[in-house]
């Protein structure tokens, strides 16, 4: 996942400027009938203390809460979930759009052969089982009770269907990259189905959890009765009943899902806050019963809120920058440029100063125990002096730069203000450009930026983090540089599985990716989920690796008011 993405990105909002003279503090952005089942009490609270985890790839916090006595609380069989999130989707189309805030909306209607079953390993969804035939031939058995939401049974040819679309490339879906050389997906009959690789791909599986990856109804987008760019029509738990655009999602029970007795509400509410105070009021008050934050200090802003249980919940993403190599426009074509930005960007000060001290510096296709070390790579030395002597190299004296950060992520605000700072000590006048989502993305996509704060991520495979590095992703043609040696190491990196010799291969990846500075990883992510316990009973994994935070929405269920 990258916060990139094709597809429409909505109506344009007009950005904000910020200057080159700002401070930097340790908090830099603040943006504004019934049956009946007995549960333990999580609403009559006398004191709550924080609990830190480390987590592979960020450090995970919670907030655990206890009270003096048991006090059982009720839940309700149905009932109307109210929920909170900070920007509206950029489009439809689930098997193109690579927005990962898109996918939490799409996530309630689409299901994939397999799903993160704990937000971290892989199991079964669609497919019930699998087995590997052969190193490049996998056969999926489908489950025979998934109907989509309008009655029809799910099967093979749907899968098959899907499948090719995607493959298509002149659909230009990102997850071609994922899912590997593909030779041919086939029905063996109406709930088998055979895939057969050009060569062996390690994370093929994994790849199959990604939503990009999920089944849509073969027969009615072939018939032309279904458009996956204006409709929403999947096996999941909800359907799509109405979007205003800006303002809110409604989805309501799909009657027709597999899984007995879910989902436990009847319909979800998706309220689109995209300034953090708002949605910290609406929790607050009540009108909302969970919600979503990026920023690093919405921790301590929830403890304001009554009865709140937070999760600061460990992510496979990371923070990155990338620096424009190909368009003509951009000011940092030149490599020596770019290694001078490279070397002069403090992560620890980003980590310390724009994320609250939580997070560790990366290197691509962190969280794994191939994952590369960091501090051998030529921009741990931090040498200021060298980035200088680099960019005098470059004939680069005086330089001035624009660099994007993206509204609906305050932290990546947070970071382009320290990054800010750190160039002006080696002479580069940066000027940060906020921007939402939908129109940092038409820039990214143009080529038209300099550089511009987005994230990354790994998922359940280090291998995918590697992707967005070859410049073949149709988000990255016009700002990433081709790199022939990069690309074979990366396409054997794919035919290997986990151990010493893929750790050293990796090492050489990330050496090269380091010292061609076209994207810079800089410092996991994290996302909070704040709940209100005496509102809503709701499982939030400590750790998600597939950027659906709310993955099991379907099983939670709505407290009854006291």
């Amino acid at each position: 996942m990258k916060l990139r993405f094709p597809g429409n990105p909505g109506a344009a909002i007009a950005t904000s400027k910020l200057g080159t003279g700002l401070a930097i503090f340790p908090r830099l952005v603040s943006f504004k009938g019934r049956r009946v089942t007995k549960l333990h009490d999580a609403s009559k609270l006398s004191h709550c203390r924080p609990m830190s985890l480390l987590g592979v790839v960020t450090l995970v916090v919670t907030l655990a809460c206890s009270s003096g006595g048991t006090n059982p609380a009720t839940t309700i069989k149905g009932g109307t979930l109210n929920w909170a999130t900070y920007s509206d989707a950029t489009g439809y189309d689930v098997q193109v759009n690579g927005s990962a805030v898109s996918w939490q909306y799409l996530w309630l209607v689409y299901e994939g052969l397999v799903e993160l079953k704990d937000g971290i390993t892989v199991g079964p969804k669609l497919a019930q089982s699998w087995e590997r035939t052969s190193p490049t031939i996998y056969i999926f058995h489908l489950r025979t009770d998934a109907k989509f939401s309008n009655g029809r049974l799910l099967d093979a040819d749907d899968v098959v269907t899907s499948f090719k679309r995607v493959l298509d490339p002149k659909n230009a879906s990102t997850q071609r990259n994922f899912l590997g050389p593909i030779k041919t997906v086939a029905a063996v009959d109406s709930h088998t189905v055979r895939f057969e690789l050009e060569t062996t791909y390690d994370p093929f599986v994994d790849s199959l959890a990604m939503m990009r990856a999920a089944i849509i109804p073969g027969k009615e987008f072939l018939d032309g009765s279904f458009d996956p760019t204006k409709q929403m029509l999947g096996t999941g738990p909800f359907m799509l009943k109405e979007h205003l655009p800006g303002q809110s999602f409604t989805f309501v029970r799909n009657p027709y899902y597999w899984r007995a007795g879910y989902p436990k509400v009847d319909q979800v509410v998706a309220k689109i806050y995209t300034d953090t105070s708002a949605r910290l009021a609406a929790l607050r008050n009540g009108t909302v019963d969970i919600a979503n934050f990026s920023n690093t200090d919405a921790p301590s802003q929830l403890q304001t809120v009554p009865n709140a249980k937070v999760v600061q919940q460990n992510t496979a993403d990371y923070w990155n920058v990338d620096l424009n190599a190909v368009s003509p426009t951009s000011r940092v074509l030149n490599v020596k440029v770019r290694q001078a930005i490279n070397m002069a960007i403090d992560r620890n000060q980003i980590i310390s100063l724009a994320l609250g001290g939580v997070g560790t510096r990366v290197a691509p296709g962190p969280g794994s125990a191939d994952s590369c070390d960091v501090s051998t790579l030529p921009s741990s030395a931090h040498d200021l002096a060298r980035a200088r002597q680099l960019l005098s190299e470059a004939g680069a004296t005086n330089l001035t730069m624009g660099l994007i950060a993206l509204a609906d992520y305050p932290q990546t605000v947070a970071i382009a203000q320290v990054i800010q700072q750190n160039l002006k000590a080696i002479g580069i006048t940066v000027n940060v450009e906020v921007l939402p989502l939908g129109e940092a993305s038409k820039r990214m996509l143009s080529g038209g930026f300099d550089g511009l704060m987005s994230f990354e991520a790994t998922y359940t495979n280090p291998m995918f983090g590697l992707s967005y590095y070859e410049g073949k992703l149709p988000f990255t043609r016009n700002f990433a540089a081709i790199d022939p040696q990069l690309q074979s190491l990366i396409g054997q990196a794919r035919q290997m599985g986990p151990g010493p010799a893929r750790k050293a291969l990796f090492q050489q990846i990330c050496t090269l990716v380091d010292q061609n500075s076209n994207d810079l990883p800089l410092a996991s992510r994290v996302e909070v989920i704040a709940s209100r316990s005496d509102k809503v009973q709701a499982k939030i994994p400590n750790r998600e690796m597939a950027d659906i935070p709310l993955r099991f929405i379907a099983e939670f269920t709505l407290v009854s008011p006291h």
